[in-house]
């Protein structure tokens, strides 16, 4: 099948309501993270400060959004990749390996933002670690040759 509707709470949902997070970060490395994060918002609403450094005071990166992108870890660059796509306020996130990068504690912190966002939104992780994701109300799929089995 190539063609149909997929629909939550019966509302069409469209390209337009998914946001991805892909798991490689990519950042102008002249740019401050900050300055990254908000360059995809020229030409869109300006987003909140306070937004902004929520996530980041969650995620523990608020001492270094102004640091540049060339010296950040990669652990810090995941982190602030997840912040500028959870601004996105799309009601479909869907997230690569959002815990690759990331060391156990980090790891915790990013499951449960996305544990907690998903009360409000549809999260779908494609993971290689599992233990991080195991909440309530959480449905694995595994693909095997080309199909996905609940599991």
């Amino acid at each position: 099948m190539s063609s149909g509707i997929f629909s939550y709470k019966r509302k069409e949902l469209k390209q337009k309501d998914v946001g991805l997070i892909m798991q490689q970060p990519y950042f102008y490395g002249d740019l401050s993270l900050l300055d990254n994060i908000n360059i995809n918002y020229l030409f869109s609403k300006k987003v909140n400060n306070k937004t902004i450094e929520k996530y980041a005071k969650m995620l523990q990166i608020s001492g270094i959004l102004r640091q540049k992108a060339s010296l950040c870890s990669g652990g810090e660059k995941a982190r602030a990749n997840l912040l500028r796509g959870l601004l996105l306020e799309k009601p479909i996130i869907l997230i690569d390996e959002p815990t690759a990068h990331l060391d156990s504690d980090n790891s915790h912190i990013v499951a449960s933002i996305l544990y907690e966002k998903s009360k409000e939104k549809i999260i779908i992780v494609t993971t290689h670690e599992r233990q991080f994701f195991n909440f309530e109300n959480t449905v694995f799929l595994t693909m095997d040759e080309g199909r996905l089995y609940e599991n």
